[in-house]
């Protein structure tokens, strides 16, 4: 049974085997101490283990930044990175944040690949911004440029103008 929810100590060594496992390059000890000192997290379970993972901060301009999502490839295509996604937009609106934000590295927009993050994020409404963040990443000493992909989160309801699927369990 699939469930979402907020990370707890006991999900750590899940969340670094997600990222491992997800991206070719995963965050370092540093990222995740950052991250556990100024962002949120939620969790998608099978059964109670951890299979995907959203982590986000508020910024300072009142949006909703989401730093990571990752879903197991044996999970994907069921629409839990969706869920995942509809939770931090309840949030944004609970907390009268006005937007998610999600700055994508260069190298995950590859339109007609299947690790294109592109037509993902824009069949959810969400729109790139111009222009690039040059140099804004960095991997293993080599340096990328960010695109910064916005959705607005309306505050009168949130089935207004946002076409994340509402979760039906």
């Amino acid at each position: 049974m699939l469930e979402i929810r907020a990370t707890t100590e006991k999900d750590a060594h899940y969340l670094l085997d997600i990222d491992i496992k997800c991206f070719e390059y995963a965050w370092l000890p540093d990222d995740w101490r950052k991250a556990g000192k100024n962002c949120l997290a939620c969790v998608a379970t099978w059964n109670g283990t951890p299979i995907a993972v959203v982590i986000f901060s508020n910024n300072q301009c009142g949006g909703i930044d989401i730093a990571k999502i990752a879903v197991k490839a044996a999970y994907r295509n069921q629409g839990i990175a969706r869920r995942l996604l509809y939770n931090c937009a309840l949030y944004a609106r609970e907390t009268g944040a006005v937007e998610l934000l999600m700055l994508v590295p260069e190298s995950r927009l590859r339109p007609g690949e299947p690790d294109d993050i592109s037509r993902w994020l824009t069949r959810l409404g969400f729109r790139a911004e111009v222009p690039l963040f040059k140099d804004w990443f960095e991997f293993y000493g080599e340096r990328e440029d960010g695109v910064l992909f916005y959705l607005p989160i309306p505050q009168q309801s949130i089935d207004t103008g946002i076409r994340i699927v509402q979760d039906q369990t």
